[in-house]
């Protein structure tokens, strides 16, 4: 569960820093009704890391933390929103 929403959570880990240079493991909860991606948390690899339990290990190498809260996803926005015309719209 993120933010009161019912989520599925993938996990993805590497093996070793060959396969991915930044990132250990990442952890991406997508919310179960309308798939959108709510957060996601990337861990680096660490150094000194013999014994560390997998929670202390986390701990100390989370780099990335990211979280969509609050989101309304009964309002629908229209294309004008988006338009270059728009000047409300920056890009």
């Amino acid at each position: 569960e993120c933010d009161g929403r019912n989520c599925y959570c993938f996990m993805v880990k590497y093996d070793d820093v060959e396969f991915s240079k930044n990132y250990r493991k990442n952890l991406i909860m997508v919310d179960a009704k309308i798939h959108v991606p709510l957060k996601v948390r990337n861990y680096t690899w660490g150094s000194d890391t013999e014994g560390l339990s997998d929670a202390e290990l986390d701990s100390m190498t989370l780099i990335e933390d990211y979280s969509f809260t609050g989101l309304n996803f009964e309002d629908r926005l229209v294309a004008k929103e988006f338009s270059r015309e728009n000047p409300l719209y920056r890009m």
